[in-house]
């Protein structure tokens, strides 16, 4: 099995950072890479990349833990030459059902766009993926993509998903497996899921604005489906419609969604937070655009 080292990007919270560390094997050589006064995150993790000896690394969030098995499936699939980057699906760190229905509603194509391929396993083989599909959570970088060139941003708050993008665009191997799976937290309840699914919403706006992603139109659905809603004040026959056309698609697929994961009885609350979910992502994606817009119109003048 390959040599590989563990770097933990840490934001300062204790409690999650001891979790994660417990959850790696005894033996993995480890850095906490943090926020410092006068550096930036980028430039830290990029210092901490070239100083690592080893043939892999393994980037994780302090927020995330690793199952049982990661790294010896993990470390299976990093023999495959074809592999430089590698990661795959997140599953809820916590047995609750609160947590466990969100995790249910964030795997529909309908409520997360293309990326819902970050909260399911999907298939069985190696895909050639891309910073939509897995998880940045964690993942696993081949050392000779630093010695190549491939940084992080030193300046950008999205600096993990401009680096997948670009080592794909660059021609590196990046590939998700279903069975690589990470244990993530998440919004534990309402305000929370809330501020998380807003905050998406705006992030993947401005990662398809700035063409970092593949800007797949789907992502624009949860903005419609907000804006769908003024139809009230146009048409309410209308309205009623595509509210009874909505609902119909979000409880077959809430449905399906919790009989695959063998959760039947929490299909009612994986409804609810679908609707919940994509109308949050839909108003963050569109206050993106409105910032956008705006910040446009005020260099204008």
């Amino acid at each position: 099995m390959p040599p590989f080292s563990v770097i933990i990007i840490s934001l300062g919270r204790q409690d999650q950072l001891k979790k994660c560390l417990s959850s790696l094997p005894k033996d993995a050589r480890h850095i906490v890479v943090g926020l410092e006064e006068g550096s930036s995150l980028g430039a830290r993790l990029n210092q901490a990349m070239e100083s690592v000896p080893d043939e892999w690394i393994l980037l994780i969030d302090e927020s995330a833990q690793l199952t049982k098995n990661y790294v010896e499936q993990s470390l299976l699939i990093l023999e495959d030459k074809r592999v430089d980057i590698l990661g795959g699906p997140d599953v809820p760190v916590e047995d609750s059902f609160f947590l466990q229905s969100r995790a249910i509603a964030l795997s529909s194509p309908f409520c997360t766009g293309t990326t819902f391929v970050r909260h399911r396993g999907l298939g069985k083989k190696l895909l050639a993926s891309d910073e939509e599909r897995l998880t940045h959570r964690a993942f696993w970088i081949r050392k000779s993509v630093i010695e190549k060139g491939m940084s992080f941003d030193e300046t950008d708050s999205f600096f993990k998903a401009f680096f997948l993008q670009k080592s794909k665009q660059n021609g590196f191997g990046v590939y998700y497996h279903p069975m690589i799976k990470v244990l993530v937290g998440g919004g534990q309840n309402v305000k929370e899921l809330w501020m998380e699914s807003f905050s998406s919403g705006f992030y993947r706006s401005e990662l398809n604005r700035r063409k970092m992603s593949s800007g797949s139109e789907i992502f624009w659905l949860p903005a419609v489906f907000f804006l769908m809603h003024l139809l009230i004040l146009v048409d309410l026959d209308l309205f009623l419609e595509g509210v009874k056309l909505y609902a119909g698609l979000v409880i077959c697929v809430s449905i399906g969604l919790s009989m695959k994961r063998r959760k039947v009885f929490s299909f009612p609350l994986v409804a609810i937070m679908h609707y919940f979910i994509v109308m949050a992502y839909g108003i963050g994606f569109l206050c993106e655009r409105l910032v956008q817009v705006v910040g446009n119109s005020k260099k204008e003048l």
